[in-house]
């Protein structure tokens, strides 16, 4: 939490009577304290001031200064169903849920953090910002959790579910954990150009004295990140000691003359299908060779 958060919360403790000294800086002291209010209603004793102890807080806060409210209004908290996690990549993922209520929803807020450097990437004032709004439709509200916003951080995302009425009653559910692939790098994920086409040594001879040969699925071009999706014409051409090349599932052209005189190659493609694999096998045996399979 920022200082002038840590202030508040320092602030809304010593109204309910807890000893703390308002110096806007979450060190042991505060700390102790908070594990004494946690403690004291049924919440984690952790120290950390999470989502549930802040809600915690504004509660009994609130039921303190107004301790005997005016029954004018209903005091039955929202509901929350129908939670769908969908669209999860290696950008983010699509979070939305059911709310409804008596007096009608007010907003719902996903604040959402990593398990990476704990909660130093969750928005500020997560209750009131707009930002973790989600988007209204009826009674269904969707949120897009982008890890553009939380330091392009991957593994375990944490979201929680707060839905308001418009009285301030609310309703919160338990954390949604969405995990975040690993397998790729900050720079694959800030490229728009990750799944930009490119021929491997179009027009040139390679591989001219390899035995065996295997097309990487990716190569990087100027910092970019290219699938590889065809071989180049003239690349193992009147290559007679070629005998094995392994494929990656990304190549679907096959250029002129690319396999002339290889007359002992044996291709293993295992990631395509059967079929996949017939038609690449003919463009293949058209390229200069009827006798290669592909396996």
């Amino acid at each position: 939490m920022m200082g002038t958060q840590v202030g508040y919360v320092q602030a809304v403790l010593k109204y309910l009577g807890y000893n703390i000294v308002i110096d806007q800086s979450y060190g042991p002291a505060t700390r102790d304290v908070v594990k004494q209010f946690q403690s004291d209603y049924g919440l984690t004793v952790d120290g950390s001031c999470g989502p549930q102890t802040r809600a915690k807080l504004i509660e009994v806060y609130q039921q303190r200064k107004n301790p005997n409210p005016t029954p004018s209004h209903e005091t039955k908290a929202p509901e929350i169903r129908d939670i769908k996690v969908t669209d999860i990549s290696k950008d983010g993922y699509t979070i939305s849920c059911c709310a409804t209520d008596e007096s009608g929803i007010d907003k719902v807020q996903f604040p959402t953090w990593t398990d990476y450097n704990d909660k130093d990437d969750i928005l500020p004032d997560w209750e009131t910002n707009p930002a973790a709004t989600g988007t209204r439709n009826g009674d269904v509200f969707t949120y897009r959790v982008n890890i553009s916003d939380h330091n392009y951080e991957q593994g375990t995302y944490r979201t929680y579910i707060y839905a308001y009425d418009r009285y301030g009653n609310y309703k919160s559910d338990d954390t949604i954990c969405v995990e975040i692939p690993k397998n790729s790098d900050v720079s694959d994920l800030e490229e728009p150009d990750l799944d930009k086409p490119v021929t491997t040594n179009p027009g040139e001879k390679k591989f001219a004295n390899s035995v065996t040969a295997s097309i990487p699925a990716k190569v990087k071009i100027h910092g970019v990140t290219c699938k590889v999706t065809e071989i180049g014409a003239n690349v193992m051409k009147d290559n007679t000691k070629l005998t094995k090349l392994v494929l990656s599932e990304y190549v679907t052209g096959i250029g002129k003359n690319a396999f002339s005189g290889c007359r002992k190659l044996k291709v293993s493609a295992k990631n395509l299908s059967k079929k996949k694999k017939t038609e690449l096998q003919k463009k293949m045996r058209k390229a200069g060779n009827k006798k290669i399979t592909v396996k």
